[in-house]
């Protein structure tokens, strides 16, 4: 049910993307993505916008209030939001931190940290 889950979005998030012209970037969705999703098409009734508008109402009725979609990013490196990747492969910003992580000196050992004495 996840993988239907899963392709199930992507369909959705490649209709929205076609239907507001970002024409490269859902030909880079549709190639990259390990469903077919040409051979899948979106419910006449069915759309991403309509998605959250049905999330959001759920939520309010059951709790009173707005949910926190998307939280807004705080620009440091340390704190960069999780990417999901269904292939494996990385994003460009994870590779960069995990280059820094990986030519970062070791922390000097603890009697020579600062403030400190054998």
């Amino acid at each position: 049910r996840a993988k239907e889950r899963t392709r199930n979005a992507q369909v959705l998030l490649l209709k929205y993307l076609r239907d507001n012209g970002y024409v490269d970037t859902a030909g880079t969705l549709t190639r990259e993505s390990s469903a077919p999703l040409n051979d899948y098409e979106a419910a006449s009734d069915v759309s991403l916008e309509r998605v959250f508008e049905d999330v959001e109402n759920h939520h309010v009725s059951a709790r009173g209030e707005y949910p926190a979609l998307v939280t807004r990013w705080s620009g440091r490196e340390d704190d960069a939001p999780p990417t999901p990747s269904v292939s494996g492969r990385r994003a460009p910003h994870e590779h960069a931190r995990a280059e820094r992580a990986a030519a970062a000196p070791p922390p000097p050992p603890k009697h020579q940290q600062r403030g400190r004495r054998p």
